[in-house]
């Protein structure tokens, strides 16, 4: 019997199969240790067991029974190392062509299969950006598919599905399927190869360390790895400390910690767990602390169905008014969805660096709340690093929603202080339809993508009727000593987007802030559906913004940035109209082009004149080969008799006209500005045309359409981010000439405090 005061050894470099359970306490005074002895690697409790008596079942394809099967395995092993799990097609999505509501059923007519042939399988759909489904198929008749349980929400046509779980998707190297009626395995392997070269193993034990209602207990220097579900879960214990050690191959989550009192996890390693890497639910006076969550929920269809899945670490509690936990120091590297998500008040993350995240789901960030209202929480001194995205198996693959920090609807009372957030498509904080923060000393570098994400920048504050604000509309944002450098033509600082100008009035405070881009205009973006032309993007410099009474004592300086290397020649071939206007045609009658040799931007224009009377007219270039599967950028420069819009969209040349692309305005008036805009056809045509539309007088010059490489990666800054990701000051070398952002030399090697950056500039 295990009593107060002893201690429990484990020898290092062994295995132990099966379930450590602990359901015994010790005392404040004589805590019980459970440990290491020995040298070597740490010992192991492994959940999972060897497979062998291996028979042909096919062409290349192999069974085995497995009578300790109780339920699916978790995941397989060949010589240690994770192995796919069947499913057709192997890579990537089936476009669902959903034309009404999808969601107990699909129709796929493009398939070929008879009656019967998928019943029984298990089809993976995306039903929605932030949501993947396992759906059993009940039936497959008349190429449909009918489920047991319905999806999360109604499939949207354009979306992907795959299909998992059935014998007939076995055909690559390493592919598994478990037939639950009969307990055996099958396994597809090259030619040639067979089950007796390896060892083979599958994941059987449903949890690696069950603790229950233990307490006073120091755990540490153990090994969890190959459950069927959770590597280790504690429940109901109070006063734990879990330390120094790993769990890794989870067939769900890996740490789950639930409705624990002054649990303490220090110095764990967390990898590789299909769903979400620690589930942290109805805990207090908690802390996590130095410890790395890598490689989260990176396989598709081998997470938990729906909401709150394929995510590092996620808080949450049945009552979110309770908690005051910490978490701290850690690292989260590699996530299918959120870096961190919380649903609970009185949580403090800070101090953590948090990298590449929304890798198979996104409409997410690195860190990550919604309907949060319960107050005391803050996310400081955080470090958020590449936003990936994923638009795979959604209707538009090419955008991709991801942020560094997302404050989502209805939250309020959160405190985002001194995180560094870069190199995310949408932007580095997004705040959505939540009011009442605190958004002060944040370094926001490189966010938002312009070909991934037309509503982009460093903070993006978005009002809109998807979940109301609750009580009155007053933002009350308070947002100060921010630094935001937007490195992107495209891209921009502040993006400010409503349903009406109006919701805009209560904003909050805007000051101290410095504000960087490569163009004057990219510092405040502003949109908000109109009447009239077209819905326009307005784009303000500092000082057009401070008129309205925001950021009085802020700075803008212009940083220089690369413009995107061009592939192959300008396709407007009478790109500057410094001869003629051949090639530019306007439409209808009484709309005239001529060229104006005194009102261009460094030479002749072309001005678009208009009859008297209120009128739309149509200009534009065709004979343009646009490919679908190619970017390209369009830019140009122009002025407008008044204050006006320029619609524009490219277009088929001849019959049906149909658009290539998505509609896009812009804002223009008196004075001549520059415009770039990046677009991916939505068809290939060799017969095409860009197309403006406009209602006023107007003078356009320089306009060129280069196609511009595949890649989303934009021209590179001359500004570049270094960060220190430890917890004590560190001395970082900046090789070569640079100078801060306000043009002081900034000697090699620069020392930055914990969780610290600095942005700098190359030298001229």
């Amino acid at each position: 019997m295990i009593q107060p005061g002893d201690s429990i050894f484990f020898e290092r470099g062994s295995i132990f199969n099966g379930e450590l359970t602990i359901l015994f306490s010790g005392t404040a005074e004589n805590r019980i240790y459970i440990g290491a002895y020995g040298s070597g690697p740490k010992p192991v409790v492994s959940g999972s067991i060897e497979i062998k008596n291996w028979a042909t079942a096919g062409k290349n394809t192999w069974v085995a029974e497995c009578p300790s099967c109780q339920n699916e395995p978790g995941n397989f092993f060949i010589d240690n190392k994770v192995q796919p799990l069947g499913r057709y097609p192997n890579d990537g999505y089936r476009t669902l062509q959903c034309t009404s509501i999808c969601q107990a059923a699909l129709s796929d007519n493009t398939l070929n299969f008879a009656d019967g042939y998928w019943d029984n399988a298990e089809v993976v759909a995306r039903s929605s950006r932030w949501t993947l489904d396992n759906l059993p198929v009940l039936s497959y008749q008349n190429k449909t598919f009918t489920f047991l349980l319905p999806a999360s929400y109604p499939l949207p046509g354009g979306f992907g599905y795959f299909i998992q779980k059935h014998l007939s998707t076995l055909d690559k190297n390493g592919e598994w399927f478990y037939d639950k009626s009969a307990k055996k395995v099958y396994l597809y392997l090259d030619q040639g190869v067979t089950p007796t070269e390896h060892s083979i193993g599958i994941s059987v034990t449903e949890v690696g360390l069950n603790m229950t209602g233990a307490n006073h207990i120091t755990l540490e220097n153990l090994s969890f790895m190959y459950q069927r579900q959770v590597g280790a879960r504690l429940k109901n214990c109070s006063n734990v400390l879990f330390q120094n050690n790993a769990i890794a191959f989870s067939g769900s989550n890996g740490l789950e910690v639930l409705a624990c009192e002054n649990p303490s996890f220090k110095n764990n390693l967390i990898t590789d767990s299909n769903n979400n890497g620690v589930e942290w639910r109805d805990n207090v006076h908690g802390s996590f602390s130095h410890n790395s969550i890598k490689r989260t929920g990176l396989k598709a269809g081998r997470g938990v169905s729906g909401n709150g899945t394929y995510i590092g670490i996620i808080i949450t509690a049945n009552n979110p008014l309770l908690g005051d936990n910490l978490f701290q120091y850690n690292t989260v590297d590699s996530t299918g969805y959120l870096g961190i998500d919380f649903r609970t008040g009185h949580t403090h993350i800070q101090n953590n660096l948090i990298s590449h995240f929304c890798m198979i789901k996104d409409d997410g960030a690195g860190i990550y709340t919604w309907n949060n209202t319960y107050g005391d929480n803050r996310i400081e001194g955080n470090i958020i690093l590449h936003g990936i995205g994923s638009g795979a198996g959604t209707a538009n693959p090419d955008q991709l929603y991801v942020s560094g920090i997302y404050v989502d609807d209805r939250s309020r009372d959160i405190s985002i202080r001194r995180n560094t957030a870069a190199y995310c498509s949408t932007a580095g904080i997004f705040i959505h339809n939540a009011k009442q923060l605190t958004v002060s000393g944040n370094t926001l570098f490189g966010n938002g993508n312009p070909i991934a994400n037309k509503e982009n920048g460093q903070l993006l504050i978005k009002l809109d009727a998807i979940v109301p604000l609750a009580g009155n509309t007053a933002l009350d944002l308070h947002v100060s000593e921010n630094t935001m450098v937007a490195t992107q033509e495209g891209s921009h600082c502040v993006y400010l987007s409503a349903e009406g100008e109006h919701d805009l009035n209560s904003l909050g405070t805007f000051d101290s802030n410095q504000y960087r881009a490569p163009q004057a205009n990219q510092v405040i973006a502003k949109f908000y559906p109109q009447q009239g032309l077209c819905q326009a993007l307005e784009e303000l410099q500092l000082a057009e913004w401070q008129r309205t009474g925001f950021d009085k004592s802020s700075t803008f300086k212009i940083i220089y940035a690369k413009e995107v290397a061009p592939v192959g020649n300008n396709l407007i071939a009478n790109s500057g109209m410094t001869n003629n206007t051949n090639g530019w045609i306007s439409w209808p009658d009484g709309v005239s082009i001529v060229q104006d040799k005194k009102q261009g931007i460094d030479g002749p224009s072309l001005n678009v004149q208009f009859p008297a009377g209120n009128i739309e007219g149509l200009l534009y270039y065709a004979g343009i080969n646009l490919n679908r599967n190619k970017r390209y950028r369009l830019s140009f420069s122009a002025r407008s008799s008044t204050k006006s819009k320029i619609e524009f969209v490219p277009l088929m040349a001849v019959a049906p006209w149909e658009a290539l692309g998505d509609y896009t305005c812009f804002s223009v008036d008196t004075e001549y500005k520059t415009y770039t805009y990046y677009f991916k056809p939505n068809k290939s045509r060799k017969e095409a045309r860009v197309n403006f539309k406009c209602n006023t007088p107007l003078w356009i010059d320089n306009v060129t359409l280069y196609e511009v490489p595949s890649s989303p990666a934009m021209g590179g800054p001359s500004a570049e981010l270094f960060y220190n990701a430890v917890e004590n000051p560190h001395a970082i070398s900046v090789p070569g000439k640079f100078v801060d952002l306000d043009g002081n030399p900034v000697s090699d090697p620069v020392t930055l405090p914990g969780y610290g950056s600095i942005i700098l500039s190359k030298r001229p």
